[in-house]
């Protein structure tokens, strides 16, 4: 009996993954402040001495294009990474699924380096086979002191066996959507570098591996994994991480239905004059009296204009009018916030 029962959730598990699936959304939104001791997610190795070195902070990353916005844009808390050096195969992981993926599998999220990478490669997120590595993104510093560089291997720990993206990044604050595909068929690791969201289509990658050590390949993948090791000091932020079983889950975008659109079933808010020139309009109604915070970040998720901050109101309608004149045109996020539940919304700055 237990055979057969085994059998059936392996079949369920092969069908639903052949068809496309997310199998983990990771936003990291603890209220512990170091992963390793976050629920769900099981840590080892030797630490350095100096801890936590997978901090959660906020705020999560966000990260808007002419596409759209990633689904888990501006979603949970951001994983930011501080280590230098002490560690000794220092880990943590945590698991999908708990049926090991044989097939395709792909692993989403949003990269920030924050600052100037110094080390010349270290891990920055993987998949494994729960606590053992396997498939993962690198980080390096570029070819100048100001750039960095992604690139990945398709098992291997070793640091020579690193395939790089040919171009090299110069912006340290901007937020990157990173997708890293495995393939079992093939045992090829490739990395995409900001996919056009919502597309069903899978583009070329930007770099692959197919080469390196064949003995460090898994046979099977379940975890999403981070690592320090020795002194490959590693300082990059990740946020809004998914594994899932196609391209268009791994690509997904955040569904637009306009601006008007509810807080929570008993807040609503309404942000208008969009595209606006000049002026931002604000509309809400709040049932509780609430603290009231609005926030204006550019693209790479960096504050440009708090309009709102912390401050109290009321239970009733309010309206609020902010001159925006004296920002350049491109697209921006507005977070509202009010009794603790935060919307997002896309606005288009057009002067």
């Amino acid at each position: 009996m237990n055979k057969k029962i085994t059998l059936i959730v392996a079949l369920c598990s092969f069908f639903l993954i052949s068809q496309g699936q997310v199998l983990l959304d990771e936003t990291f939104d603890y209220s512990v402040s170091d992963l390793d001791f976050a629920p769900g997610w099981t840590s080892g190795g030797t630490a350095p001495a100096v801890v936590p070195v997978r901090n959660i902070v906020t705020p999560p990353l966000t990260y808007i294009t002419t596409d759209g916005t990633y689904v888990l844009s501006d979603k949970g808390k951001t994983m930011n990474n501080v280590y230098i050096s002490g560690a000794t195969g220092y880990y943590c992981y945590k698991l999908f699924t708990a049926t090991p993926v044989t097939s395709t599998v792909y692993l989403t999220y949003l990269f920030k380096a924050g600052v100037a990478q110094k080390q010349s490669q270290s891990e920055v997120i993987g998949l494994g086979d729960s606590a053992n590595s396997g498939p993962k993104v690198w980080v390096g510093k570029g070819s100048v002191t100001a750039n960095f560089k992604l690139g990945t291997t398709r098992g291997s720990g070793t640091g020579a066996d690193v395939k790089w993206r040919a171009t090299e990044f110069t912006d340290t604050l901007a937020v990157i959507l990173v997708v890293l595909k495995y393939d079992f068929a093939t045992e090829t690791s490739s990395l995409f570098i900001n996919p056009t969201l919502g597309s069903t289509t899978e583009p070329i990658p930007d770099v692959i591996d197919d080469i390196s050590n064949p003995s460090a390949l898994k046979s099977d993948l379940s975890s999403i994994r981070f690592r320090v090791n020795g002194n490959n000091k590693a300082n990059f932020n990740v946020s809004g991480a998914r594994v899932s079983s196609s391209w268009a889950n791994a690509v997904a975008k955040v569904s637009q239905v306009g601006l008007s659109e509810l807080v929570t079933a008993k807040n609503t808010v309404k942000i208008f004059n969009n595209p606006s020139a000049n002026t931002l309009n604000l509309e809400y109604s709040l049932t509780d009296n609430s603290n009231v915070n609005l926030v204006l970040y550019n693209i790479n998720g960096q504050v440009v204009n708090t309009l709102i901050q912390n401050i109290g109101h009321e239970a009733g309608s309010h309206t609020e009018s902010f001159d925006v004149s004296g920002l350049t045109t491109g697209i921006y996020l507005a977070r509202f916030t009010a009794g603790g539940v935060t919307k997002s919304f896309k606005i288009l700055i057009n002067q």
